[in-house]
């Protein structure tokens, strides 16, 4: 009769089926198709915005417009949430507070440059993404 068989740590290595770790903790996720498009898209904002803020003058500032047929809207924070909806708040041409709701491929804003006029000082435009 044989006695038992010893295998060396290294052809216990070479027999090992699997000898990778595939716990979900070191498992690379990919990230979603449209949440790197909403990325880009807001990363084409703020590029475009950044962009025009050069050789601005003293008493001019970057404006962004949401323009429907009946609406007008002065844009001073543009949201993205869920990963495809973009907020935009801001003014209407009558100064009231107002938001526009919208999938972000369908949102069509103009960015311009203009004058400060009266007031003297720029209107920041916040950029936030919503997550959760």
């Amino acid at each position: 009769t044989s006695g038992p068989v010893v295998f060396s740590p290294q052809d216990k290595e070479r027999m090992n089926p699997m000898p990778y770790n595939f716990s979900a903790a070191s498992a690379a996720i990919a990230t979603p198709y449209h949440i790197q498009e909403a990325q880009q898209f807001q990363d084409g904002l703020n590029t475009l915005y950044e962009t025009m803020k050069r050789g601005l003058e003293d008493d001019e500032e970057i404006a962004v417009f949401y323009e429907t047929s009946k609406e007008t809207v002065r844009v001073d924070r543009i949201k993205m949430a869920c990963n495809s909806v973009l907020i935009l708040a801001g003014e209407d041409m009558e100064g009231n507070r107002t938001a526009v709701a919208g999938h972000f491929k369908s949102m069509n804003l103009i960015y311009k440059k203009v004058k400060l006029g009266d007031k003297k000082q720029r209107t920041p435009i916040g950029f936030d993404t919503v997550t959760g």
